[in-house]
């Protein structure tokens, strides 16, 4: 019986205009999509209190260092991914993979530990505003003790990316922003958590779709 043969990567095979625009226009989606998170948070948060946004503007440099983190971490694994999986070498691809699901993990760890730790000292560290303080504290302890849901949905979209497929990461980071919407207006006010409810609605939108 003949063999039946395999569908080749359009990465390989697809001319490169095209190949740029069908790829490049899902990830800039994406990434535009991503940068709206904080926005959602300082929005809903500016609705309890000024100390509470306050607080969570003061908390973006970590969010960021961990946005950073993860997104360091996943391009360096969707790299060498992409390029095992041209070489052929299906063994490298799934070393590669796992030890990304590894490194995530081990990031997850230390912003955990740091978290919980340093979160009040990162913010007496800014300001002697007791409200700010308190809220602040609240909010970066929870964000990274959540933070698994932002390492391994960037992880998730750059395993997806190196294979060629940009459009369900794009769609997923959309599914994303929407659930923080609702999960932030429904912890935020109807279960009356304040900051605390916006930290646990973007880290449950997060793990909803990684």
């Amino acid at each position: 019986m003949a063999q039946q043969p395999t569908e080749e990567n359009k990465m390989g095979v697809m001319p490169e205009n095209r190949l740029l625009l069908n790829m490049a226009i899902p990830i800039m989606i994406s990434m535009m999509v991503q940068a709206f998170y904080n926005v959602v948070d300082s929005y809903f948060v500016s609705q309890v209190s000024q100390d509470a946004l306050n607080a969570v503007s003061l908390a973006f440099p970590v969010q960021n260092l961990m946005i950073a983190v993860s997104v360091g971490t996943a391009v360096g694994v969707n790299a060498l991914l992409a390029r095992s999986l041209g070489q052929g070498d299906r063994e490298k691809v799934n070393r590669t993979a796992v030890n990304g699901v590894f490194l995530m993990a081990l990031s997850c760890l230390v912003f955990l530990v740091l978290g919980l730790t340093c979160s009040r000292l990162f913010y007496t560290i800014q300001t002697d505003i007791p409200g700010i303080i308190s809220c602040g504290a609240d909010y970066l302890t929870i964000v990274c003790a959540v933070s698994a849901g932002l390492f391994f949905s960037v992880l998730m979209e750059r395993l997806l990316q190196a294979t060629g497929n940009t459009r369900l990461p794009g769609m997923l980071q959309i599914l994303m922003c929407a659930l923080d919407v609702v999960f932030n207006w429904f912890f935020i006010f109807q279960l009356n958590l304040g900051v605390a409810g916006a930290a646990i609605g973007t880290g449950a939108a997060a793990i909803c779709t990684s």
